[in-house]
């Protein structure tokens, strides 16, 4: 079982590790840091560097699963041509995709998402829906094999339910909940 993480620059790090530390403990996927090219990124929010072992280009085939995390390049990717075929390669079926925040924007730029629901970050619904997908302001939306979070804790909740689809297949019945602030829990 392998997944695929696409780093954008400047990747937003909770967005990486919290949906991570999911799969990992119920899957144990061996993982595979993918970048435009090889080499270091910087993450942020906590600062933190990544490393892509592999250019997107040299995947072979679709994996199990394939993150994209948002981060400050991720339109940046969106609008890198080589990019869009190399995701349009991989993301093909039966391959379960998870985007966080802004990494549901390089998935409707290369056209794999059109016309369906997905959400994100919500400074990047103009552009999710230029690219032809149809943003919603939820904090998560699973269309089909799509399984898109608007942050890092809806995309840990998602990640569990993605673990669910592996195991499962897609009749897998439990259905994510968005998790629930503790600040809405505090006394006023």
């Amino acid at each position: 079982m392998r997944l695929v993480v696409v780093l954008p620059g400047g990747v937003a790090t909770r967005e990486v590790l919290a949906p991570l530390e999911v799969l990992h403990e119920r899957l144990g996927p061996e993982v595979i840091w993918a970048a435009r090219e090889r080499g270091p990124l910087p993450g942020h929010d906590p600062p933190m560097s990544f490393h892509a072992n592999v250019a997107l280009s040299e995947i072979e085939e679709p994996p199990t699963l394939l993150l994209l995390p948002g981060g400050f390049g991720a339109l940046e990717l969106a609008l890198d041509r080589r990019v869009l075929a190399d995701l349009r390669r991989i993301a093909k079926p039966p391959t379960i995709c998870l985007a966080v925040s802004t990494g549901s924007l390089p998935l409707a730029a290369a056209g794999v998402i059109d016309g369906l629901r997905v959400t994100g970050h919500w400074l990047s619904f103009s552009h999710l829906e230029r690219f032809g997908a149809v943003p919603v302001n939820e904090p998560m939306v699973i269309s089909g094999r799509f399984l898109t979070a608007s942050g890092a804790v809806s995309a840990a909740t998602l990640a569990d339910f993605a673990a669910d689809r592996v195991w499962f297949g897609p009749e897998a019945r439990r259905e994510p909940h968005a998790p629930h602030s503790t600040l809405a829990r505090v006394p006023r």
